[in-house]
């Protein structure tokens, strides 16, 4: 089965020769080049291709599934079918290869049954977690996967960059048009052996010379790259009336909102204060609007080596039709605990544990930017702040810093929370917390009346069981009453939908939502 066209076409391959394999397992042999034009057909088709192949493909032929490009590699998927490896080890190396190649490179693995989901989680966490990037996108089958690959198409913009370029060129020459024109008048001056000579040549020499290297830079200096083209789609603003944003205040501030499509929007990236002064590059920012009326807003932070994308699709499966999910992506930074090795962190850990060191500095940075990002929310709507992992440790952080009302630097704290949740998580900072809860009233009111869901389970290899009982006894001795810790037989490092529904309906009841749509 096999179409092609021309540079605005797509390619359907053959699978690979076949490979000693059991059957049901595969990753379909197949790129394309994104349009927008092409979506529709392109995606009936693509579906029906994998729903009728998936079964007798082989799985360890790794290659890219699907290439979106802007006249260059942009986004490249692996599209795995029927997860049931035994080659686990095989597969994450040559996923790690692939992803040294790729400027973006996600896995989506279609895990059709509750067996197949724990069998991948356990092999990511096995092999995947020191990869950082790529992100892996758990689906139930086939047809969901390519719907996923869409989303994330459009969330990064790939369809849109080149039309950005374009319109780059068309700039330029704009400009070196001008220039010429501007030149043909200078040297085109009626009477010119009429004046002084030597003065008029003096001064029509020195701007026709600025002209001319106006001309030359401009030539040499525009930067037509798709890196330019990503920093002018991030800096455009779209502002969605429905939304209740009459301005986006401080959201201007830290990053652009785009709509990505009708559930789903992301901000662009967005910096703030940092380390030493410097500015801090954080990622995209995904939002999940609210299905019924807006109740309240929740950040959400996913785990090292993340990204708000992935977790901002299962935010949007939960039955909260009163909450806005704001999904935001952590900056780019060398982390201690891999060694040095750059993938996305709220902040620099040696060890998940309440024993390592803390990293104040990455800390505040990353809770202050949490909060601009609820500071303009409206104010009969309730703020929490979420996460997993390393994205529930800064949440705790942030939890003590709005209870002591100031971050560690000193600077005050501007939001009240009503709901702070952590899945997987520790506590930083747990040696000096008590003392910040005794130093005032207020603060020990706060903590006092802030609600707070600890969830964390009993076979967790990477931050341990008895990491999260000691955060739980640490914060609860400082004076966080209102704090509910529910532990799961069996789970290890990643959640599952007893627990989401869990944390559902925990918000439900702390926030007083109606679930009215």
């Amino acid at each position: 089965m096999e179409r092609s066209t021309h540079s605005t076409g797509w390619t359907c391959l053959p699978p690979p020769p076949p490979e000693p394999a059991a059957p049901g397992r595969g990753v379909c042999a197949m790129s394309t080049s994104w349009r927008d034009k092409q979506q529709p057909s392109l995606i009936n088709f693509i579906a029906a291709f994998l729903a009728a192949n998936s079964y007798r493909l082989n799985f360890l032929s790794i290659s890219p599934d699907f290439i979106f490009n802007n006249g260059e590699l942009s986004v490249a998927f692996i599209f795995e079918t029927n997860w049931d490896c035994q080659n686990e080890g095989a597969v994450f190396s040559r996923v790690n290869m692939l992803k040294r190649q790729l400027k973006h490179l996600y896995v989506v693995v279609a895990v059709p049954t509750k067996e197949q989901n724990e069998s991948f989680n356990r092999s990511y966490h096995k092999y995947g977690m020191k990869l950082g990037f790529p992100t892996f996108v758990p689906v139930t089958d086939p047809e969901m996967g390519f719907e996923k690959i869409v989303k994330i198409a459009h969330a990064l913009g790939v369809c849109k960059q080149q039309d950005i370029i374009s319109r780059l060129k068309n700039e330029r020459e704009q400009a070196v048009q001008c220039t010429d024109s501007f030149l043909r008048v200078l040297t085109s001056i009626p009477g010119i052996d009429n004046h002084d000579a030597n003065a008029l040549a003096q001064a029509i020499g020195s701007i026709e010379a600025i002209a001319k290297a106006s001309k030359k830079f401009i030539l040499e200096n525009t930067d037509l790259s798709t890196d330019k083209a990503e920093t002018i789609v991030r800096q455009k603003v779209i502002v969605n009336l429905s939304y209740g944003l009459n301005q986006l205040g401080g959201l201007t501030a830290c990053g652009s909102l785009l709509a990505a499509e009708n559930i789903m929007s992301y901000y662009g990236s967005s910096s703030s204060g940092g380390r030493g002064g410097q500015r801090v590059e954080y990622g995209r920012t995904y939002v999940v609007r609210p299905k019924g009326r807006h109740q309240a807003t929740i950040v959400w932070l996913h785990g090292l080596g993340d990204n708000g994308a992935s977790w901002s699709q299962l935010l949007d499966s939960l039955s909260l039709p009163n909450i806005k999910w704001i999904c935001p992506t952590a900056a780019t930074q060398p982390v201690t605990a891999f060694g040095g090795f750059p993938c996305t962190a709220w902040f620099d850990v040696e060890d998940t544990s309440v024993d390592g060191c803390d990293d104040i500095e990455g800390l505040d940075a990353s809770a202050a930017h949490i909060a601009n990002l609820l500071s303009s929310e409206p104010p009969d709507v309730k703020l929490g702040i979420g996460g997993f992992s390393m994205g529930a440790a800064a949440s705790l952080y942030s939890a003590a810093c709005y209870a002591h009302g100031k971050f560690t630097s000193g600077i005050p704290y501007p939001i009240t929370l009503s709901a702070v949740i952590s899945l997987s998580g520790w506590l930083p900072c747990s040696r000096t917390l008590r003392g910040k809860m005794e130093s005032s009233h207020i603060a020990a009111r706060r903590a006092a009346s802030l609600p707070i869901l600890l969830s964390h389970g009993r076979a967790d290899e990477v931050v341990s069981y008895r990491n999260a009982e000691r955060s739980s006894d640490t914060l609860r001795s400082s004076g966080f009453l209102y704090l509910h810790f529910k532990s799961y037989n069996g789970l290890g490092h990643y959640t599952i939908p007893e627990e989401m529904d869990d944390v559902g309906k925990w918000l439900s009841s702390r926030l007083g939502l109606d679930r009215s749509r």
